[in-house]
């Protein structure tokens, strides 16, 4: 991505590649592929290819959250050195 300076897509929903890691048929990778999403959005992917926008937004939702209350529990701890 930053070699480039372009944006990056990410589209890693019910690829093979999963099945293959985990062991499952396509048809029941949904958690495998929101992980793998999941992953991608967190080492900096600009958009992500999604067979289940509503199931992505509510884990990224989810994610922000827990993210909030690390980041004000490390405050409240005094262990944020930013």
């Amino acid at each position: 991505k930053s070699a480039l300076g372009l944006p990056l897509l990410v589209s890693v929903s019910q690829k093979s590649f999963l099945g293959a890691t985990v062991g499952l048929p396509v048809k029941d990778l949904g958690p495998a592929s929101l992980a793998a999403e999941l992953h991608a959005i967190g080492n900096g992917a600009d958009y992500v290819r999604t067979h289940a926008p509503g199931d992505l937004r509510s884990a990224i939702t989810f994610s922000e959250t827990l993210a909030k209350f690390r980041s004000r529990d490390a405050r409240d701890r005094g262990l944020d050195h930013a």
